[in-house]
């Protein structure tokens, strides 16, 4: 193998077909990927290649070739279509050995459950004669570090789960000394209710020098993401965004890494305060949004899914009469879902959703992306009506972020309860 130029990179490559033909989602690169970025580490590439020797073979070459590190997802299980390993033997020719202090540690952890453990399960015991293995706190197939010309070729398993603990605690200090600080510094300003499009006209009046800072946009799961980047360490970002963030406004909810979640969850901490949530056409996203963040619990209490009209009745006592007089997609409905869940849970606020998410269920005045969105507060109560216009996916997610906006901005501008409101 003839030394090459490489990036100051890494290059990820993931293995299964499982992956290839759509029975699991890959979510392991996305993961690596955000924990580089946060280290101003840089991706050289993403490969996803079939439980095929050959084609794990050329993926090491091409990764090898163009980067500083080379981190490997799956195919370390101990069945026969496991070939990661064999493909990493073959591309640096060497052979596969067992290891014994592993294979020991495998009967041990089988023993430890009292179960026998099968003969397969020695594949993931073995290694290259130069290989180092990586430990597996959560699971029973090890890692594995190779140096080939001096470039770590770092052999994870696939499973998200164990992926994530060798990386945390074992592989990122392998490879972060390697590309740290090698991307662009980047600054970025996170917006939510904004289109894209939207996002770019506001953002085209604010003149940006290009020999000194870029600005990109990403659509995110809440909104849409402003990213100025820049290669020189003296351009000072934080005073080139203040433009955008006047043009912007209150559309930006947070500089940084959080999401509107994490926000949402910290404003109610700090405030001591607490949600409730009652959802419909969301069917639990919006109470999985405002648990998702570590230390959650402090300021979420709880929620109702109340798909049918009968839930919303039994559960939450919502009027029949009122379902009958206005239907279960309104305005009416959805502050009486948001009023009796805060009562019942004894929340400060309380956050509804109910809509037509699709494909079906529209009708002439209610057509599919009709959704109506409740917040209710001790001295506070408003409601928004959205036309939304994705699919049922989309139209799901973009309700949970309308809600957890309205009551980000209530909680930043609290007003009156509306006297009307009973």
């Amino acid at each position: 193998m003839a030394a090459l130029n490489r990036m100051k990179a890494v290059s990820l490559v993931m293995v299964g077909d499982e992956i290839l033909d759509g029975r699991t989602l890959e979510t392991n690169s996305a993961y690596l990927i955000e924990r580089l970025r946060r280290r101003r580490a840089r991706v050289a590439s993403i490969r996803i290649v079939p439980d095929r020797h050959e084609a794990i073979v050329r993926a090491l070459s091409a990764a090898h070739s163009e980067s500083v590190a080379v981190v490997v997802s799956g195919g370390l299980g101990p069945t026969p279509d496991d070939r990661t390993r064999e493909a990493l033997a073959a591309f640096v020719d060497e052979e596969l050995v067992l290891d014994e202090e592993l294979a020991e540690n495998l009967r041990q952890r089988y023993h430890q459950r009292n179960r026998p453990m099968p003969q397969s399960n020695l594949r993931q015991a073995m290694r290259t004669t130069h290989g180092r293995p990586i430990e597996n706190p959560r699971g029973t197939a090890p890692g594995l570090l190779h140096l080939c010309e001096g470039i770590p070729i770092i052999l994870l398993p696939g499973v998200p789960a164990e992926l994530k603990s060798m990386w945390e605690a074992t592989a990122e200090s392998i490879v972060l000394p390697l590309v740290e600080n090698a991307a662009p510094r980047a600054l970025r300003l996170r917006s939510t209710g904004l289109p894209e499009s939207k996002a770019a006209d506001l953002a085209k009046g604010v003149q940006l020098d290009p020999s000194l800072v870029e600005l990109s946009f990403c659509v995110t799961r809440f909104g849409v993401d402003l990213l100025l980047t820049s290669r020189q360490e003296s351009v000072d970002l934080p005073g080139i965004a203040q433009p955008l963030l006047e043009v912007l406004g209150e559309y930006v909810f947070t500089i940084g890494d959080r999401g509107l979640d994490e926000v949402v969850s910290e404003m109610l901490a700090e405030r001591g305060e607490t949600v409730a949530v009652a959802e419909s056409c969301t069917g639990g996203l919006l109470g999985a949004a405002l648990s998702e963040s570590p230390g959650s619990s402090r300021s979420f209490l709880g929620g109702i899914v109340a798909y049918s009209n009968q839930v919303k009745e039994a559960q939450l006592g919502v009027s029949p009469q009122l379902l009958a007089e206005h239907g279960a997609v309104s305005e009416e409905v959805a502050r009486a879902m948001a009023r009796e869940v805060r009562e019942l849970l004894g929340s400060s606020w309380a956050l509804s959703i109910t809509g037509i998410a699709g494909p079906e269920g529209d009708t002439s005045d209610k057509p599919v992306g009709t959704v109506h969105i409740a917040l209710e507060g001790a001295e506070y109560s408003e409601s928004r009506l959205l036309h939304l216009p994705g699919d049922r996916a989309q139209n799901r997610q973009w309700s949970v972020a309308a809600a957890l906006e309205l009551l980000r901005r209530a909680m930043s501008h609290p007003r009156p309860r509306d006297p009307s409101v009973r």
